[in-house]
């Protein structure tokens, strides 16, 4: 740690007036106790190394994926915890999600653990309103980017169109007041998700026809992007399947816990009816 301050001292002695914000990342030891790039260490590096000049850049999906769950009400309030010591030195949020659950080891963005509603109670806390916010998305189509085709400038826009699909998305959810919200949580997030998929697929079927137009360029690009989009779909589909075993998983065992009760419940009835029955039959024998 603190050959690390030092290498940051001479940093911004070589290059005054640059902020340094420093990104939270997937640690890459097994004891996030050891390893000098999650929050907790970043946070320990700016108390002891108060310079103006550092600062934090926090990743939401980093976090949730290597340090804290953020869909628990208690490891955002660990979160908020931590930045409160920091005293308003962060400079940045980077928004995305992980295609790993909490304490995996996959760093590759996607849609998939990190509730819309836990980025929401993120960004609405006053600690870190104003803070400029960056989307972290799957970058789909990127070998089509550099080219001047008619099919990668079409691709182009629509990846456009996406983009601000995703940021207003994010608007949206960080100023819809709270009642709102609870009203109509599932129907705005479902019209973002139909949204982007239209888009998505008018990009899968530009990129068909480059595939039946151009068999050497066009059909190195269609692999290279079907490869990439099968592979979301595959995570996608893997996280849905996980979500619904847990579902069922917990449904069953409050299933057999209300029959445990029920049993339970049961049994004593049957001893308080024998109880009474004794009592009469002594009564009787007493007349």
């Amino acid at each position: 740690m603190w050959k690390l301050i030092e290498d940051l001292g001479d940093c911004l002695r070589q290059v005054p007036g640059v902020t340094l914000a420093i990104e939270n990342t997937v640690r890459t030891s097994r004891s996030p106790e050891t390893s000098l790039t999650t929050l907790s260490s970043i946070s320990l590096l700016l108390t002891h190394f108060p310079h103006p000049a550092i600062a934090l850049c926090l990743d939401l999906a980093h976090l949730h994926l290597s340090e804290l769950d953020l869909n628990d009400p208690v490891g955002r309030e660990t979160l908020f915890e931590l930045l409160k010591r920091l005293r308003g030195r962060t400079r940045v949020i980077h928004v995305g999600d992980s295609c790993s659950a909490h304490g995996g080891r996959g760093e590759r963005h996607s849609r998939g653990h990190l509730d819309v509603s836990s980025i929401r109670a993120i960004l609405r806390h006053p600690l870190l309103r104003g803070i400029p916010t960056q989307l972290e998305t799957p970058p789909y189509y990127r070998g089509l980017r550099h080219t001047t085709s008619t099919f990668s400038k079409r691709v182009s826009a629509l990846e456009t169109l996406r983009t601000s699909l995703e940021r207003d998305f994010v608007q949206k959810i960080v100023n819809v007041p709270d009642e709102e919200w609870a009203l109509k949580e599932k129907i705005i997030t479902q019209r973002y998700f139909e949204e982007k998929k239209r888009v998505e697929d008018r990009i899968y079927k530009i990129m068909e026809k480059l595939k039946l137009k151009t068999a050497d360029s066009g059909g190195h690009r269609w692999g290279k992007w079907k490869r990439c989009r099968d592979r979301e779909v595959a995570v996608s589909r893997k996280v849905q399947g996980m979500k619904r075993r847990k579902k069922r998983s917990r449904a069953c065992s409050l299933e057999r816990s209300r029959e445990q009760e029920g049993k339970q419940n049961w049994g004593k009835g049957s001893d308080r009816e024998g109880d009474v029955a004794g009592e009469v039959q002594v009564k009787l024998e007493k007349l």
